[in-house]
């Protein structure tokens, strides 16, 4: 046995050697100024009413909150001061500090959020010339290639652990894009949004998630997700994807017999939406997607990936079997609408840092019966600290801004921007009208969500939730570090 672990130990060494490697060293003070540690901090709201939740409302009439924080990661990839990490570090926070190796410490804001992928980007204010990380390709990684992973795991900044791909396109049920770098380098609490690096220097993923319990299984999104995701964010603060309105499911073996086919391959339609760009290309539930632009579809998990990346008004051929023929269809490719609830797409931003609310955009109601068919801008937020605490309440749909009528979310950001001392500002609160003033604030410019006073989540010793875990099957066995 002592043998064979002497024979495995050489061959390892001289398998580094062949590739120039006899230390990591050199490659690792390359690397580290451009990681970064992030800091972001909740206001957290107690649900449940104990003695000093009674105390502040009943003599101050506001609720009892705290300010918790969750440790993270993240990785410099412009000049300029933008930031890659991952959204379960920064989400609902109302402040955000982030570290360099170098001591020096800069505020960030959250310029955009992307739920599917769990990635966030971050702008540090007032920052240039910084040091920023090489964006690799994760398509040429492969099975068995070193890896290393720097990050802030348990607060201990600028850590650096190796090793090798364990394995690709790894499928863990964190979301409808899955496509993870399984790595044995060692990823625990605080390394969430740090990078992983090639032996050349180069990112190819961004750390994410952990098995719960489990020992060297870490996984990262690949850098060409992170890549495109990064870049629309920097762009315009949303992700733009493709859609054609089918729900899919896996061919087993089983399936594959039933419905006549050559191999267990490609995606099973099991839905397709009325009136979505699938039913109108003739594709019905039980037909098998094979093919996509030319690609061949091999797993129904790879199709949501194919489908996204394929910019909206493109007209695709998709290759597919109907009870054991195959037929081909041409779709035009629509653009996948936010949904409720979904971290999509960054809230209006208020030039001032005192305004302290969050809004969205709410379309009038499209029947022409409709009891009430207006639109504006929904409070969906309010800073316990900011100048519309005690004014605007969540759920206010503000109607007017200085006596102009407001019919979105952008609308209602312009008008403040013009208000000089006092805004005022007319919402419809539940069945009544009402006219709110609003102080205009004072104070340096800042950008970002205001945190919502519900959901808001930590778990002990200022750790970011582990929001992978927290989604049902697959999922409960895998967590994200923050």
């Amino acid at each position: 046995m002592r043998l064979l672990c002497r024979v495995l130990l050489i061959l390892l060494l001289s398998g580094g050697a062949a590739q120039g490697l006899d230390s990591f060293a050199p490659l690792v003070d390359k690397l580290k100024p451009a990681v970064v540690n992030v800091q972001a901090t909740q206001v957290v709201q107690h649900d449940k009413s104990d003695g000093l939740d009674e105390f502040f409302q009943r003599f101050f009439g506001i609720p009892h909150r705290e300010r918790r924080s969750n440790l993270g990661s993240g990785l410099i990839f412009d000049a300029d001061g933008y930031v890659i990490t991952n959204l379960h570090v920064v989400r609902n926070a109302s402040d955000v500090r982030v570290k360099l190796a170098d001591e020096r410490e800069f505020q960030g804001d959250v310029l955009g959020r992307d739920a599917k992928t769990d990635l966030a980007l971050i702008k540090l204010r007032g920052a240039h010339h910084l040091p920023t990380v090489v964006l690799g390709d994760s398509e040429g990684l492969r099975v068995g290639d070193w890896v290393v992973a720097i990050g802030n795991p348990f607060g201990l900044g600028h850590t650096i652990t190796a090793g090798i791909v364990s394995a690709k396109e790894r499928v863990v049920g964190a979301g409808p894009y899955d496509d993870f770098i399984q790595t044995d380098a060692s990823i625990n609490p605080g390394n969430s949004g740090g990078p992983l690096f090639n032996l050349a220097g180069e990112v190819v993923g961004v750390n994410t998630a952990i098995v719960a319990g489990g020992q060297g299984i870490g996984f990262a999104i690949p850098m060409k997700l992170v890549k495109q995701v990064a870049m629309e964010l920097k762009r315009s603060g949303r992700v733009t994807r493709g859609y054609i309105g089918v729900g899919v499911q896996e061919v087993t073996t089983d399936l594959g017999k039933a419905l006549r086919l050559p191999r267990a391959e490609g995606a099973l339609v099991g839905t397709v939406e009325p009136g979505s760009p699938a039913a109108r290309a003739g594709i019905h539930a039980g037909d098998v997607i094979v093919a996509w632009d030319g690609r061949p579809v091999l797993q129904s998990n790879r199709l949501p990936l194919m489908v996204a990346e394929t910019a909206p008004g493109t007209t695709v051929d998709v290759q597919l079997v109907r009870e054991g023929n195959a037929l081909r269809r041409r779709v035009r490719v629509a653009m996948m609408q936010d949904r409720e609830g979904e971290d999509q797409e960054a809230p209006a931003r208020f030039e001032s840092s005192g305004w302290g609310f969050e809004l969205r955009s709410v379309a009038p109601p499209s029947s022409p019966t409709a009891r009430r068919a207006v639109g504006g801008a929904l409070v969906v937020a309010v800073d316990p600290e900011g100048a519309a605490a005690g004014r605007l309440l969540r759920g206010d749909l503000i109607l007017e801004v200085e006596r102009l009528p407001v019919r979105s979310a952008e609308e209602a950001r312009q008008r403040l921007k013009q208000a000089h001392t006092v805004a005022l500002v007319r919402v419809r609160r539940g069945d009544a009208l009402l006219f709110v003033a609003l102080t205009v604030p004072q104070g340096p410019t800042t950008f970002g969500p205001i945190p919502r006073s519900r959901g808001a989540r930590a778990l002990r010793a200022g750790f970011a939730p582990p929001a992978l875990s927290e989604r049902a099957a697959k999922r409960a066995a895998v967590r994200s570090p923050p």
